[in-house]
């Protein structure tokens, strides 16, 4: 199965992480839920199924539960099967 191959893949460990959040794309904002975090990275799923690619870059929000803080990453997919993706946070650069 194609899902469990990435599963295997991973280089880093992987936090469970269960929190709302959204993803900025253009004009759409679509309504995720975060299933764990990583230092490269994290697993997501859509609430509805998406057309997202490989390669797709958005922007992902979240605020962790009993925080005021709300966090914001640039993803790029590397993953994407039904309605879970794999991402990759892309570094800022000055």
């Amino acid at each position: 199965m194609e899902e469990e191959s990435y599963l295997e893949k991973r280089r880093f460990k992987r936090l469970k992480f269960k929190e709302d959040g959204i993803v900025q794309l253009d004009k759409d904002t679509l309504k995720v839920k975060l299933l764990d975090i990583s230092a490269k990275g994290a697993l997501i799923k859509f609430v509805n199924r998406v057309s997202f690619r490989k390669n797709d870059k958005f922007n992902l929000s979240f605020n962790p539960v009993n925080s005021f803080i709300l966090l914001n990453f640039v993803c790029e997919i590397v993953y994407c099967c039904n309605k879970l993706a794999g991402v990759e946070f892309v570094p800022i650069t000055a």
